[in-house]
């Protein structure tokens, strides 16, 4: 799920704990941020970047994108599943999390 790159750590922390995120694709700009809320206990288990080095706390991503990776799996999308989650700005309360099925996206990328 894409996560605005100018929120800071209490910000992305409530968007990664509230939809429970398990992973987090960085940038350069968006690492500190990604190893501070994985470091302040929330549901986030790893932090990926592609050219990063190998490094105790970031996963390089691109050997994963190689199709015959024992780390990809195979696996089927129903039409309900989750394909999206796009956060309200939050400015009347809390952040909420507007959820977006495959269907209406696999339609969309049809030619």
């Amino acid at each position: 799920m894409p996560i605005n790159t100018f929120f800071k750590v209490p910000e992305t922390e409530y968007i990664v704990d509230h939809c429970e995120a398990k992973g987090m694709v960085a940038s350069d700009e968006t690492l500190a941020v990604a190893l501070s809320v994985r470091e302040r206990g929330s549901t986030l288990e790893w932090v990926g970047m592609i050219g990063k080095g190998p490094e105790e706390k970031v996963i390089e991503l691109l050997p994963l994108w190689d199709r015959s990776s024992p780390l990809l799996e195979d696996f089927s999308l129903e039409e309900q599943d989750i394909a999206s989650i796009i956060y309200t700005s939050g400015t009347t309360g809390p952040r909420k999390g507007w959820f977006i099925p495959t269907n209406p996206m696999s339609f969309a990328a049809k030619p």
